[in-house]
Order: structure tokens, then C-alpha cells, then sequence
């Protein structure tokens, strides 16, 4: 469900609300704090995710997570998501918690830079974890002789805890590709990346194609599956690393047959051959 807020909902007097909730409000002036209450009980898992830079809001945003005692559990300010492309300041906060115990607990979400106005404003997310994943594969666009093969990284962008292992697949292949050598594809539990191949027709393509791989996966006795969005490596200040997305995934052929389709085609010469008759003596 959702919601918006309702004033007051400062430190001194924090709003109620029922977890799983996205709450949907704004740091509206300077200074502003936004504070609402909860109960939870021991042994619950809490994540608390905001939503507002990427939604193209100026907030930089700081999460505090208080107990039933008043005392700071847990605190979040920039939270890394690869999946944010351009971006280059991860501004949203995230944070992900066990309940030690039963009470009322308070989060507060404000501006890192005591900022606030009528464009600060944000979703706030508190739920159990939802465990997901998204796929980026790099680079956006494949080139290799016909026969050949190029490298293909994945990456697998890991939500909410979610760790088992992501089964990779070339979907509705056109003819001549083999991904992976044919053998099972797959990026293991907890692994971020996977580095595979993929060989193209030995024959040359009369026009780029698009390709489309997906990924699947078992979360929760649930078979999910999505798309891998092609994406380029690219990096900012010679320190950050940027996954930017691209509209699709186009592969081409460039230059004369690899060496291995040219000695696949003399195999296949040889094996069509009709044997020579023996020289009569």
C-alpha cells in the first residue's frame, strides 16, 4: 500500500504508520526532518529504502533507524545501485535490519545538506525484504568475424538480500549463434558477475541483429525471470564505474571468417567429398 504524509511528522511528534507501507512525502523546508513510528517485533527483518535522486529529486537523503529504547540501530546515507546508469551521485539511502525486539520504533528521513523545498521529494519504502534481481550485460553492442567468438559480461544487480544463482539463456537465438560453447550458463550464488561467450554464424549477417538474453532465477519457491539490458562500462573521474543502459542489443559481422569457421567450412568440404576410386594396377 501507500500513502502520503501527514503533518506532524517531525521528531517531537512522529506520524503512524502500518509496515509494509511506501510513503510518498517531501522534506519541504530547510532543516525538515521526517519521522514516522512503527511497531515491529523481535526477530523481524525491516528495509527501509528511499526513492527520490533517482526520481530525479534534488534530495540527498540520510536514514536513522531509532529502537523502542531511542536508541540508533541503524543509519544509511548513499546507498551504490548499479542500476541508476548516469546518475553520479547515489544519493538515495537504503537500509536493511533485524528488529531486536518488540516496541515502537521511529526512522527519520532527512537532507544530508540541511536542504529542503517543494521539489525534495521522495518515496519512502518500509517492508521485509522482497529478494530480486536485475540483469545488465556489457558491452551494448557485439562485433565479430563470421565463426567468431566475443566476450559477454553479466551482472547481476542483487535486491533485498537475494543470493542464489541466476540461470543465463540466449532467448528465440537466431540461427548460427552458440552461447556459452552450448553449455549451461549460469552466474553462482552470491557472484555479482559472469564473463561467458558467445560465437556467431559462420556465415556473415546482412544486417545487424538484435539479440535478447534473460535470466532466471528461484526466489521464494518462485521461478522469476528478466531481461538482461544491454549496458556499457563506462567510468567517471577515473574512479566510479557506471553501468549505462542502451535502447537494445545489436550484433554484427565485421571482416573475413575466423580461422576456426574457415577450418570448420574445410571439415565440412572434406566430410562432403565423394572418395576417389582406387587406380587400377
Amino acid at each position: 500500500p501507500e500513502t502520503r504524509e501527514q503533518e506532524p511528522n517531525d521528531p517531537f511528534r512522529p506520524a503512524e504508520v502500518r509496515w509494509p507501507v511506501i510513503i510518498n512525502g517531501r522534506i519541504d523546508r530547510p532543516g525538515d526532518a521526517d519521522v514516522f513510528q512503527f511497531r515491529g517485533r523481535q526477530g523481524q527483518e525491516l528495509v527501509a529504502e528511499v526513492r527520490a535522486r533517482r526520481l530525479q529529486s534534488p534530495l540527498d537523503s540520510a536514514l536513522r533507524l531509532f529502537g523502542p529504547d531511542g536508541a540508533l540501530l541503524a543509519y544509511s546515507d548513499d546507498h551504490d545501485d548499479p542500476e541508476a546508469g548516469l546518475e553520479t551521485h547515489h544519493a538515495d539511502s537504503y537500509l536493511r535490519t533485524t528488529l531486536p525486539a518488540e516496541g515502537t520504533y521511529r526512522i527519520q528521513i532527512e537532507d544530508v545538506q540541511r536542504q529542503g523545498g517543494p521539489e525534495c521529494a521522495y518515496r519512502l519504502r518500509l517492508s521485509p525484504p522482497q529478494p530480486d534481481f536485475a540483469l545488465r550485460l556489457t558491452p551494448s553492442s557485439l562485433n565479430a568475424r563470421p565463426g567468431g567468438n566475443v566476450p559477454v559480461t553479466f551482472h547481476v544487480v542483487r535486491r533485498d538480500g537475494f543470493t542464489n544463482r541466476v540461470l543465463l539463456r540466449l532467448e528465440d537465438a537466431p540461427p548460427g549463434f552458440v552461447f556459452n560453447n552450448g553449455r549451461p550458463a549460469v552466474i553462482p550464488p552470491d557472484k555479482t558477475q559472469a564473463k561467458l561467450t558467445l560465437r556467431f554464424p559462420r556465415q556473415p549477417l546482412r544486417r545487424p541483429l538484435s539479440l535478447r538474453f534473460v535470466g532466471e532465477a528461484r526466489v521464494q519457491g518462485r521461478l522469476i525471470r528478466h531481461e538482461a539490458v544491454p549496458a556499457d562500462d563506462l567510468m567517471q573521474a577515473f574512479i566510479y564505474r557506471h553501468l549505462v543502459p542502451a535502447q537494445e542489443l545489436l550484433a554484427t559481422t565485421i571482416g573475413r571468417p575466423s580461422l576456426r569457421g574457415l577450418a570448420q567450412r574445410a571439415v565440412n568440404l572434406l566430410r562432403r567429398a565423394k572418395p576417389s576410386r582406387p587406380t587400377p594396377k
